[in-house]
């Protein structure tokens, strides 16, 4: 073994395995919170949490405005800045989260479209308050990657599922788990991992503030990373509304449930995906480093998705029995039906946050806007009158997904062997699960 290859694994890759750690007890975490929330609410209550959730997931999409992604590219070509860049961007998050509350609910009261009837009041104004909190420390894990503090990126959530989850053992315990004291739960979560995740972040963002990018240029380059995030993200999301609104909320509780535990597939890629972003900007010039790097990622990311797959295909119907009970036994085909999707949504990541540290061409919106539609053809198209059907919609807009990064990457690398410098505007796809 080539001595670049043991540093590889001892530093660089090991840095990387110890966020994606982070992020996998995080999902165990996550799944601990997914059987008390099953088992205490029941398919109903839970397809009404998943409503909550999913709103939350598309307001955040939509007031980051990309700045995570733009934090991880700015701050990492100039690191005295990102003192700056976080103050900024806080700033206009919490500005877009406030306007996006008062839209949505105005929509709300004038319109009532039937979406918003399957959840009352109280539970859809602690989604939008969730909105703030959530995009508020997604902004600062961006930072995270910039100051190469990843195993604090990787962490992050863990810290606040790990609350989340002490919080609904106290509340299973007095009985007094609803979806809207869980949506709480989440919330004060997220909110306390936020201050932690500052105050600890705050003596290595400290610089001297120099070259700070012009608000306009930061906007053109997370403007793109946030319409690819909600072309990837948002659809999904939409479904799991649709499917409560059509079929009923243990209809959407079943799916929520599958999905949850598909996307940690997802979740785990993304991550040590991401954990590589400063060296593909560092070799952002170099296409032959870039191409090594990709490829060491990628082996590492793909060949972990596809364990996981296989894996999870075959335990799902007993550990779903046994976990979650027997309502949820049809959650357990959803999610077979789902893991081919995961897998391939794992594996595009790789070429995802390739394109972001290329400066995010224009292409980059090709592997999201492709897999938006193709979801939106095939519900067109089939028509299905249960969630059964859903699952598999998930997995082939995840192949598209994959094929279409694919195919950007390469046109990119074969046109562009040598990147200018600056960024060429344009962004990532960041997928959050509810």
């Amino acid at each position: 073994m080539s001595r670049a290859l043991v540093q590889f694994v001892r530093s660089e890759l090991g840095t990387s395995l110890s966020a994606s750690t982070g992020r996998g007890f995080n999902i165990v975490l996550s799944l601990a919170s997914g059987i008390i929330l099953a088992r205490w609410l029941g398919p109903d209550g839970r397809g009404q949490f998943a409503v909550a959730a999913s709103i939350t997931v598309i307001g955040v999409q939509c007031v980051t405005l990309g700045f995570p992604a733009s934090i991880a590219y700015f701050g990492s070509v100039h690191p005295g800045s990102l003192r700056a860049l976080l103050l900024r961007a806080q700033g206009v998050v919490a500005a877009a989260s406030i306007l996006f509350a008062i839209v949505v609910l105005g929509i709300r009261v004038v319109f009532q479209p039937q979406w918003c009837g399957t959840i009352d009041g109280p539970l859809f104004g602690a989604a939008l308050v969730n909105v703030l909190a959530s995009s508020a420390l997604l902004v600062t894990q961006g930072a995270c990657l910039a100051a190469n503090e990843v195993w604090r990126y990787g962490w992050s959530d863990a810290v606040a599922r790990l609350l989340t989850v002490i919080a609904l053992a106290i509340l299973a315990f007095i009985d007094t788990v609803g979806p809207l004291s869980a949506l709480v739960c989440c919330v004060a979560a997220t909110s306390v991992t936020l201050v932690w995740l500052i105050k600890a972040m705050s003596p290595r963002i400290i610089g001297d503030e120099g070259g700070v990018p012009a608000l306009g240029s930061e906007l053109r380059y997370g403007f793109r990373s946030a319409l690819a995030g909600a072309l990837g993200t948002i659809p999904v999301r939409v479904i799991t509304i649709a499917v409560a609104a059509r079929d009923g909320d243990a209809e959407g509780g079943q799916f929520a449930v599958a999905l949850s535990v598909a996307e940690t597939i997802v979740i785990l890629g993304g991550t040590f995906a991401a954990t590589r972003m400063c060296r593909m900007v560092e070799a952002r010039h170099d296409p032959l480093g870039l191409r090594h790097e990709l490829l060491r990622t990628l082996g590492a990311v793909g060949a972990g998705a596809i364990v996981c797959g296989v894996a999870l295909g075959a335990i799902a119907h007993p550990v779903f029995r046994l976990a979650f009970g027997e309502r949820f036994i049809p959650a357990a085909g959803l999610l077979v039906d789902c893991l081919p999707g995961a897998v391939c949504l794992a594996t595009a990541s790789v070429f995802q946050w390739t394109l972001a540290a290329r400066g995010l061409p224009i292409m980059a919106l090709a592997a999201p806007a492709v897999s938006a539609l193709v979801t939106w053809v095939l519900l067109a198209a089939s028509n299905a009158s249960s969630a059964t059907n859903i699952g598999s919609v998930y997995s082939l807009q995840g192949v598209a997904f994959l094929v279409a990064s694919a195919i950007a990457l390469a046109w990119n690398l074969r046109t562009m062997p040598n990147d200018p410098g600056g960024p060429m505007v344009a962004s990532t796809n960041s997928r959050i699960a509810p």
